[in-house]
């Protein structure tokens, strides 16, 4: 499967971090089922930085737009955080290789859900529909 952009927000900033996660997500759904756990974990390190920076950076711009959803994001993105954070401690320390593309899919499922709960909270600031992921085959032309 292969992620790939959908539609964009009227944010330049936001826009290339989202190209930038999508790439990562593309990466990191590229070596799921890789037999190189300091691979996984080097690419799912990658992807949880790129996140948690786009988290700061959106709430910034909540704070700067006087979103009164800053602090239901807030809240949001320190719970997804953690579960980042968490998965990445598992995935740096233990020898079992065969469930970690079930710890990356659930990484991606759980973006996948928080971005579209952020559609609500960043349309009505950018008169736009906010970006998504779209999953389908992986095939060079898709992505």
């Amino acid at each position: 499967m292969t992620a790939k952009p959908e539609r964009w927000m009227d944010s330049e900033m936001i826009d290339a971090q989202h190209s930038r996660i999508i790439e990562s997500v593309n990466t990191l759904l590229q070596v799921a089922d890789s037999d190189s756990p300091s691979l996984m974990a080097s690419k799912f390190r990658d992807f949880s930085a790129l996140v948690t920076a786009h988290f700061s950076d959106e709430e910034e711009l909540l704070a700067r737009q006087g979103s009164d959803m800053l602090a239901t994001q807030q809240k949001e993105h320190g719970v997804l955080s953690r579960m980042l954070a968490s998965m990445l401690g598992l995935m740096e320390t233990s020898e079992l290789t065969g469930w970690r593309s079930a710890v990356i899919g659930e990484a991606i499922d759980a973006l996948a859900v928080h971005f579209a709960k952020e559609e609500a909270c960043f349309s009505p600031l950018l008169g736009r529909q906010r970006a998504t992921v779209v999953c389908g085959p992986s095939d060079p032309g898709i992505a």
